[in-house]
């Protein structure tokens, strides 16, 4: 890359860690752009602390009100949006016209309190269950018809109504599991 844009003046390469971006100063960038690391970071043995990590120095390099950080993913909403709310940033996505069909995310540092509340379609886990003895294993719902089950390392994603939901607790009961349920409104800590 160095070499391509050898004429191109103020430009600079390096090479580093996005989970330790240690050279540059906070709030030091208006634009932040990833294409392809968070997908390469979701595919190691530790993701769930990489992409937090990452995420974490993006916002903190971001500039406030308006620093925005731009992340071309293969992965749908579902299965990104609730790990982009490690930090407060506005979260939106939209679908990339091309054959591939990636998604762009866009995060924007602000404090506006209504970009905030901005809620992805498809992406967002209103309910969630938690197993009480397995506290790695996480049973989520978005309210939308029909159901949809995505496995993820160490954690279960369940997209499905909210009957369908109130059913599985309803069922674990039953069965004497150990399920503990609340909304994430009840619980923002975790």
């Amino acid at each position: 890359m160095q070499g391509k844009y050898h004429d191109y003046s103020g430009v600079e390469f390096f090479v580093m860690d996005a989970r330790e971006l240690h050279v540059f100063s906070d709030e030091s960038f208006s634009l932040v752009i990833d294409k392809g690391c968070s997908d390469s970071i979701f595919c190691d043995a530790g993701l769930y602390e990489s992409f937090h990590k990452m995420c974490s120095e993006v916002f903190r390099v971001l500039r406030p009100e308006g620093g925005t950080f731009a992340m071309i993913s293969h992965a749908p909403p579902a299965a990104r949006v609730p790990y982009l709310r490690c930090m407060p940033w506005a979260v939106d996505s939209c679908a990339l016209p091309q054959s591939e069909e990636p998604t762009l995310y866009t995060l924007i540092r602000t404090t506006n309190e209504e970009l905030l509340a901005h809620r992805v379609t498809g992406g967002e886990a209103h309910v969630r269950l938690h197993n009480s003895k397995d506290k790695n294993t996480i049973i989520q719902t978005d309210i939308k018809p029909g159901g949809e089950v995505i496995n993820m390392t160490g954690k279960v994603l369940v997209t499905a109504p909210a009957e369908t939901v109130l059913k599985m607790v309803m069922d674990a009961e039953d069965n004497d599991l150990d399920f503990d349920y609340y909304s994430e409104e009840d619980n923002d800590d975790d």
